[in-house]
């Protein structure tokens, strides 16, 4: 690419190659349909190292304990796009939601485009890790007074200056728990946000969740902290 790009895809990995190989030609595929440029941004998170040859793909690597938090800190800074999409590895987000995300752009230009879970397609999600998501979801959404359903999927479309406004440091920390941080500092910033529905992929490799319940208690502690950090940062 000779030039910026328009649109810049993190994609946070570790130790996901395997996934990459069939993920990054579809998201070519679909990307190419549309009248703009853009540029895959693989963040390769202390994995093995790996390789990937492709004028659409820009590979950085990251040492030292892996952290998918930080992973996408690194990777947003390092876009190149007005427009960011943060998207997984793993196969829980799909190319054709992220197509999804791009075919909402036109009529929201400064809007961020969040995609919402309407169901899973992967059998090994079962209904305790549903139940455990809705509850989780539900006590974010009410403590920090979010518009969003689904503050926990990961997958959005933002411009990046609106992103470079925000308290970064205090957002990118730890595991998944960073994208309700997000969420509620860009609703407190009032960045509008507007929504589509997407569908829970299913992992090629891996598997959920193995302690739902476990997670959802270390969500309930990060989201305490930053309720209290939120309301510090409001009144200060």
């Amino acid at each position: 690419m000779s030039s910026a790009p328009d649109l810049s895809i993190v994609l946070p990995c570790k130790n996901d190659w395997p996934n990459l190989r069939w993920l990054i030609p579809e998201m070519i595929e679909k990307l190419s349909r549309h009248a703009f440029t853009f540029e895959i941004l693989i963040v390769d998170d202390s994995s093995k190292a790996q390789d990937y040859m492709s004028p659409y793909v820009r590979i950085i690597r990251r040492t030292g304990p892996p952290s998918l938090a930080r992973a996408l800190h690194d990777g947003l800074l390092s876009a190149l796009g007005r427009w960011v999409i943060t998207m997984d590895s793993d196969g829980n987000h799909r190319p054709e939601d992220l197509e999804k995300l791009i075919l909402a752009m036109p009529q929201n230009l400064h809007a961020w485009i969040i995609a919402e879970r309407s169901d899973y397609l992967d059998p090994k999600y079962t209904w305790i890790h549903r139940l455990v998501s809705w509850l989780g979801n539900t006590i974010i959404q009410a403590v920090c007074n979010l518009p969003t359903r689904d503050n926990t999927f990961g997958l959005l479309l933002a411009w990046k200056n609106d992103l470079l406004q925000l308290p970064l440091e205090k957002i990118f920390h730890g595991h998944g728990e960073y994208y309700f941080r997000l969420l509620s500092f860009a609703h407190e910033k009032k960045i509008p946000m507007t929504t589509i529905t997407a569908l829970h992929g299913i992992r090629p490799i891996g598997s959920p969740d193995a302690q739902p319940f476990k997670r959802l208690f270390s969500y309930s502690i990060a989201l305490w902290n930053h309720y209290y950090l939120l309301r510090d940062t409001l009144y200060a």
